[in-house]
Formats: C-alpha cells, structure tokens, sequence
C-alpha cells in the first residue's frame, strides 16, 4: 500500500475558480495521461512550476467516481530540458 512510483510529467492546471484562483493541479505525463494531484502541503509547492517539467516520487490511487488517477506527492525534483 505504501509503495512509491517516479512519475515524470509537465504540472497543469486542472480547475480554477472565476477569479482565477488554482483549485487543482494535475501531472501530465509524456503519454499524455493526466494524474490529479491531491491537495497536500508539498503538492502546493507545485503551484509554482506550473507549465514545468517534473520528476515526482508520490503514491497512486484511483477513486471510485473517476476516471484518473489520483498521486500523493512524496516530494518532486525540477527536470531540465535538454
């Protein structure tokens, strides 16, 4: 249950309000799957590296009533592009 995966994926933004505010934010992978990530205290450092290319080391689940995948973010590292 508690078995981590390496994830990599460019950050998104899944759902915002009217105003504009980031109420979601989802990992795109390189087979072009979106993953939600799950509102957690490390997930919110993405917020900054929206559009960015990412490594992620989190937990996948999925929920019943949807049809992604969910991560748990573990931590993340910055990919450079080359």
């Amino acid at each position: 249950m508690n078995q981590y995966h390496i994830l990599a994926g460019i950050i998104k933004v899944c759902d915002q309000d009217k105003s504009g505010k980031i109420l979601q934010l989802c990992l795109q992978t390189d087979e072009l799957n979106e993953h939600i990530i799950e509102n957690t205290k490390i997930a919110e450092k993405l917020l900054l590296f929206v559009n960015r290319r990412v490594l992620i080391k989190c937990r996948v689940f999925s929920v019943l009533h949807d049809m992604h995948r969910h991560l748990i973010v573990k931590s993340f590292k910055i990919q450079k592009i080359e």
